[in-house]
């Protein structure tokens, strides 16, 4: 099954008096089950890829098909509850609270179900040890924890809904090369039991982890 088409897309930004060309007619498809790495240089249009397949942003012109369906980027509703039940994020700089817990930061995504409380906090722990986090620091503050203790927090948060698609960007850019080993071999594991995974790098030793490469320049698969 195609979970994900992505169809001569093009973005472009005005920054004062100049445009950039972000993304240049981009298509490409991902099959469930995938694990696909998107490589390209700081500025090739990644992570404005990213945005838009996450339902974060939308593109000028062309199509975009999540799940068998062509994205309406007016129904933001619809959108919104695509985004948060079906898409998993994981982010180079965490995106957690610092001064809350380990659970409590997995539960974010969960406070817009009708999920009781116990049962949120239940999902969360069985989400962090899903991620490999050590029981004894659940109850951490995340300000306390060792980068890629914090980046299994965020692969928890994002596993914490049961997504049909995690996307990651740049999830080892902040970590040392082991804590970066570890996070690739836990994506890849979850990649393994079933999940389909998009990873967004600049890192070669990355996306050789990945099934397939699409390598980017300059809003362009080369």
């Amino acid at each position: 099954m195609t979970v994900l088409n992505v169809k001569d897309l093009h973005k472009t930004f005005v920054l004062k008096d100049m445009s950039v060309k972000a993304l240049d007619g981009v298509s490409f498809s991902v099959e469930e089950g995938d694990m696909v790495a998107v490589i390209g240089a700081s500025g090739s249009g990644k992570t404005t890829l990213l945005n838009i397949i996450g339902l974060l942003d939308r593109q000028d012109s062309g199509e975009l098909e999540l799940f068998g369906e062509t994205v309406d980027f007016s129904k933001d509703s619809k959108n919104a509850v695509i985004r948060n039940d079906r898409i998993g994020f994981v982010f180079q700089d965490y995106s957690l609270i610092a001064n809350e817990n380990a659970v409590f930061n997995v539960m974010l995504p969960l406070y817009f179900t009708k999920m009781s409380m116990g049962k949120m906090r239940k999902k969360a722990i069985e989400a962090l040890k899903k991620a490999g986090f050590p029981e004894t620091h659940m109850k951490n503050k995340v300000k306390l924890l060792s980068g890629g203790q914090k980046q299994r927090v965020a692969i928890a948060r994002a596993l914490v809904n049961d997504p049909d698609i995690i996307l990651a960007d740049e999830p080892t850019g902040a970590l040392d090369s082991e804590s970066s080993e570890t996070v690739m071999n836990l994506l890849k594991d979850l990649n393994d039991a079933g999940k389909t995974v998009i990873v967004i790098t600049h890192d070669p030793i990355v996306a050789e982890k990945c099934r397939r490469v699409i390598k980017l320049a300059d809003g362009r698969i080369v």
